[in-house]
């Protein structure tokens, strides 16, 4: 036994006493990073023979994949009667009258960025560490014995222990509770609904997670910008830019006069989008806003090894008012 501890790098970590001054407890671990304390908060009674332990292990933010804060724009709160108030006292013909059809559009979106800045709230959403069940109070709590156990280590005043005890027992107590009540909850709410039961399933076993380190053709990525890069340049790759010629004769389609024929009105615009003005020159243009064939870019593993970004597709996010002058046009066609 010494001698397989021994191949394997495994040492003894452990150097808390019972109360007869020996160690019977025995832990080994090849992590450096792993330490062993005497715990004060024990989940059962305390044996004489077999002190509790307290063990944790130190990460680097490199050797996790951590969730980190995220900020997004509140629409449900955001300030409507300004924004409709800010885009009713521009001149969208006049203003869009010299611009040809691209540098309109851009204008429109400027807009839309502005309003959005000025008038929809930005909030931030942090991802918590304690578990899903547990209430303000018990975070409260949580803070409360933190800071009596610190005044407790550096008194070793009875008072300061009572006070410990007393936290623990109440946490215990209520922690016990919310448990039932959220675990009541999630099944009668999964009764109700057991289609999100398996979505929420599906969500947790899959691994969207791109790693940090991703090659392609020898080339190694170390940082965001240049994962992003070897994405960009592997996508281009396996998508020809030429343009493609279509003899529709041939393919025996019937031919539609567009976009003169396409017709659609104010209220057929409201139902899509409350306002999307300008929309109408490109097609009478006959040009496709370059602003609309923009897309956000993910890349989805297929299957394989996930460093290699071989293994990845792409799935293209288009603009909403792009999909929505989509719609319009097929709607009337």
């Amino acid at each position: 036994m010494p001698e397989a501890f021994a191949t394997y790098s495994f040492f003894r970590l452990n150097n808390i006493y019972n109360c007869h001054g020996s160690i019977l407890d025995l832990v080994f671990c090849n992590n450096k990073l792993v330490s062993v304390k005497k715990s004060f908060e024990p989940a059962v009674s305390i044996d004489p023979y077999h002190p509790a332990l307290y063990m944790s292990l130190s990460c680097s933010p490199m050797d996790l994949n951590r969730k980190c804060d995220q900020s997004f724009y509140n629409f449900p709160k955001a300030d409507y009667h300004s924004i409709s108030t800010y885009f009713e006292i521009f001149n969208w013909s006049s203003t869009f009258k010299p611009l040809d059809i691209d540098s309109a559009l851009n204008v429109f979106y400027n807009a839309l960025h502005k309003v959005v800045i000025d008038f929809v709230p930005k909030c931030k959403y942090s991802f918590s560490s304690y578990p899903p069940w547990f209430t303000k109070e018990l975070k409260h709590l949580v803070i409360l014995k933190k800071q009596a156990h610190a005044r407790f280590k550096s008194s070793s005043s009875i008072y300061d222990y009572k006070k410990i005890s007393f936290l623990r027992a109440k946490f215990k107590y209520l922690s016990k509770k919310s448990f039932r009540t959220y675990s009541s909850n999630v099944d009668s709410f999964f009764i109700c609904n057991p289609m999100s039961f398996w979505k929420f399933v599906k969500k947790n076993i899959s691994n969207s997670n791109i790693l940090s380190s991703l090659k392609l053709n020898g080339c190694i990525a170390s940082c965001d910008r240049d994962s992003a890069e070897l994405f960009s340049t592997y996508f281009s790759s396996v998508y020809s830019s030429q343009k493609v010629v279509l003899n529709v004769d041939e393919l025996g389609i019937s031919s539609f006069d567009l976009p003169s024929n396409v017709a659609f009105s104010v209220n057929d615009v409201f139902d899509k989008l409350s306002s999307l003005r300008g929309v109408r020159r490109s097609l009478d243009e006959r040009i496709f806003p370059s602003i609309l064939k923009f897309s956000s870019v993910t890349p989805i593993l297929k299957s394989g090894d996930p460093s290699s970004i071989l293994n990845y597709r792409p799935f293209s996010i288009q603009s909403h008012i792009s999909k929505i002058l989509e719609s319009l046009v097929l709607n009337d066609i």
